[in-house]
């Protein structure tokens, strides 16, 4: 399997996607950067909220969802088998996801919760409570979910077409990532 670009590989990329002036893809990047680190690094022990997110990620990617219940002609079954690795970064981008909803769409106590990429935004914004919110709100339409979705297309070997609610990945011993895609 090649190498997995990006989105967020560079500012260039970031400008090529989503059609941004040079200093807010530098700015998209960094903060990309920051929040994937965060959700990656292992939460310590009364860092609640963080750890939350992670679970709510995998829990997410184990639920079934009912399209699998019901096939229909329009769509056929994409299954792949996945590493441990890439179960791991698919988890962690997704709760890139819920990281920035909890920020965009929180309380002032959620987000001091979630102090470190709070305080990352908040710092590229230079200090604007509600600019930081605006990123974090963008980063959760938009950005993250964008991402999440080419690392799917990747994973699968697919650039387009895919459609489903959500991927399934129901067992933890043998990772078959289940998808639909547009007959």
């Amino acid at each position: 399997m090649p190498k997995y670009n990006s989105l967020f590989a560079s500012p260039e990329s970031v400008q090529e996607k989503w059609e941004v002036i040079e200093t807010e893809a530098k700015k998209l990047c960094a903060l990309w950067e920051l929040a994937y680190d965060e959700v990656s690094c292992t939460p310590k022990p009364n860092d609640v909220a963080l750890g939350q997110l992670i679970t709510d990620a995998q829990t997410f990617l184990r639920q079934k969802p009912r399209v699998f219940d019901a096939p229909n002609d329009r769509y056929t079954q994409v299954q792949v088998s996945i590493t441990q690795d890439q179960w791991t970064r698919l988890v962690n981008t997704y709760a890139v996801v819920l990281l920035m909803k909890a920020i965009a769409t929180g309380s002032e106590a959620q987000r001091k919760s979630l102090s470190t990429m709070w305080g990352g935004i908040k710092g590229k914004e230079k200090g604007n409570v509600e600019a930081a919110r605006g990123t974090a709100k963008k980063f959760n339409d938009i950005y993250a979910p964008d991402e999440f979705w080419n690392y799917l297309q990747y994973l699968v070997g697919k650039t387009k077409n895919l459609s489903t609610q959500k991927p399934y990945v129901p067992e933890q011993k043998k990772l078959n990532l289940y998808l639909w895609s547009r007959a």
